[in-house]
């Protein structure tokens, strides 16, 4: 279960992350 979870989660976050600090970036250049 929990190596499920860690391989589904991580990569997920990951890239919610990656969305957020882009949106941020443009928000605060723009």
């Amino acid at each position: 279960m929990r190596r499920m979870d860690e391989k589904g989660v991580s990569p997920v976050i990951g890239v919610i992350l990656m969305v957020a600090i882009t949106v941020i970036l443009a928000a605060v250049i723009a």
